[in-house]
């Protein structure tokens, strides 16, 4: 049987494995099945920075050969997220575990019989993982994008009765594009994605709960590549020198009795609790909470308010700050 030999967009895979030493390459140009991520393809996008250095010609318009020196590259992302569907354990973690680690989240496992759950939160130390970008070209081996030492920042978004998505934003050493075998992903249909439904949405003291359309987390993880005179590449590898947590919302506008938001926007205060949820089922549902402690602590902070308008109806666009209430204790995401 005969078919055209075309690099199909859907069957673009992302495999990430966390590596060993920072900046080498843990697959080795081998990846498996089980290092696949369950990747919206139509939302990879490859950025890679050319490090051009023009070159004039004396006396003349036009150019010499450029000086280049291919160093990095950003992968972005968009992921689908759920539960397991049956108990956590250190083997049976949420399909988005490893690339939120390396974004500076760290996973703590609870085995707590019939309470079993996952939760991240933030720390100031890195976790690099190495990503290839794998094309598959029918007819023979796969172009692949082999990006090492990366680390990355991730954003949460779900619309009321909408699923949760996860995009995701890499920075890498772009160590080559070589030619490897290609490996489809697993195919896991179960359990079904949860979506933001009866999400509990509270914020502030008097439980107020506002209306609201769109919800958002961002962690706003500043990237920062390490040159390096030595490196092969001229860079090193990548950092995080700062987080700048925020979560958006879209309440509907209400009375300054009701919700205060004037008064927290206008002095800076009072600082609020916040949580809220996607999903309900065990094992399948994902917990939002500001401040490390076991229960919500007044931690997030009014920064910017505007006024908007969504399906006609009038409202007040608002944007919170994770604050610190005690080292990286601005936010925690659980599953459970």
């Amino acid at each position: 049987m005969a078919e055209l030999t075309v690099p199909r967009q859907t069957r673009a895979v992302v495999a990430m494995k966390a590596e060993t030493t920072s900046g080498t390459d843990v697959f080795a140009g081998t990846y498996t099945a089980g290092d696949v991520l369950l990747v919206d393809p139509e939302s990879i996008r490859l950025t890679i920075d050319p490090g051009e250095t023009p070159i004039r010609a004396p006396g003349q318009l036009g150019r010499l050969p450029s000086a280049m020196s291919v160093t990095t590259a950003r992968l972005d992302f968009a992921m689908p997220v759920r539960g397991r569907g049956s108990a956590y354990s250190a083997s049976v973690k949420p399909e988005i575990s490893v690339p939120l680690r390396a974004c500076g989240l760290a996973e703590t496992v609870d085995t707590t019989l019939n309470a079993e759950k996952v939760t991240y939160q933030p720390t100031n130390t890195d976790e690099t993982v190495t990503i290839y970008l794998v094309l598959d070209v029918p007819g023979g081996a796969a172009p692949a994008y082999q990006l090492v030492g990366c680390l990355g920042t991730v954003s949460f978004t779900a619309r009321a009765a909408g699923l949760l998505r996860a995009e995701f934003s890499f920075v890498g050493v772009l160590e080559e594009r070589a030619d490897i075998t290609y490996v489809a992903g697993n195919v896991n249909a179960t359990p079904r994605w949860p979506t933001l439904v009866s999400a509990n949405f509270q914020i502030g003291a008097a439980n107020y709960a506002p209306r609201i359309s769109t919800i958002s987390l961002a962690l706003n993880n500043a990237l920062q590549p390490v040159q390096a005179i030595n490196a092969a590449r001229g860079v090193a590898g990548v950092t995080r020198i700062d987080r700048d947590p925020r979560v958006t919302i879209d309440p509907e506008a209400d009375r300054e009795a009701n919700s205060g938001w004037w008064a927290a926007l206008r002095d800076g205060s009072p600082l609020h609790d916040l949580t809220w949820q996607v999903g309900s089922a065990q094992y399948n549902r994902v917990k939002f909470a500001f401040g490390a402690g076991a229960t919500p602590e007044s931690s997030v902070q009014v920064v910017a308010q505007g006024l908007g308008v969504r399906d006609g109806l009038v409202v007040f666009p608002t944007t919170l700050l994770c604050t610190l209430p005690s080292a990286n204790g601005d936010l925690k995401i659980t599953f459970d």
